[in-house]
């Protein structure tokens, strides 16, 4: 299964059906790949498993071992492993044979799915796959501004899409940075009840 935007991922989320498979998320951003890994990873409930985080400075073989070698603490292993497109052509086979003969618990990150193009295949059939790689500007827009909304709204805070628009005026697209901004913004406006134009304008870069 592949999902090309943020709402068709909850939807399928909603669904009570077991959850725990292979993942890959294609994001070209370190932090928004790190948003949807959380996200993932609570809708799975991944405190029942023995979690375990890689990237490019671990070796594929230590992956594969987590998977052969039982927990001490008990519970099945679940790995998230980003930055996949950064491994060697030989590593990323060497994981795909492995993925294809064993049941493992893995959600993939990775910045683009060129280098990837046999386990994108594979796990578009037998796993899901969230693409954002060919997102348009207006859709990550659309996204972004949902989860700042949401951001506020967790803080009992409103904030306008003109409030919004203003920001990514002045900070631009990149989510890192959005979600310090409104951090700050949080905090000035803490006597508020919402995050005016104004205070962009005063508090922000």
């Amino acid at each position: 299964m592949k999902y090309l935007n943020i709402y068709s991922l909850k939807k399928y989320f909603e669904n009570p059906n077991d959850k725990l498979k292979t993942y890959l998320v294609v994001i070209s951003n370190a932090f928004e790949r790190e948003k949807i890994f959380e996200f993932i990873l609570k809708k799975i409930n991944s405190k029942k498993y023995n979690l375990s985080k890689f990237s490019k400075e671990n070796k594929v073989s230590e992956v594969i071992n987590i998977f052969q070698s039982p927990s001490l603490f008990g519970g099945d292993a679940l790995v998230v492993l980003d930055e996949i497109s950064s491994y060697k052509k030989e590593d990323i086979s060497n994981l795909l044979s492995y993925i294809k003969d064993n049941h493992v618990n893995l959600i993939i990150g990775s910045s683009k799915k060129t280098s990837i193009s046999a386990l994108y295949s594979f796990i578009e059939k037998k796993g899901v796959i969230f693409d954002l790689s060919q997102e348009k500007k207006w859709e990550k827009e659309k996204r972004l501004t949902h989860f700042l909304v949401e951001k506020c709204i967790k803080q009992k805070k409103n904030i306008s899409t003109n409030v919004i628009s203003a920001l990514y005026e002045r900070v631009g697209l990149d989510l890192s940075f959005l979600d310090k901004e409104v951090d700050k913004l949080l905090i000035y406006t803490k006597n508020k009840s919402s995050i005016d134009l104004e205070d962009v304008e005063k508090i922000c870069i």
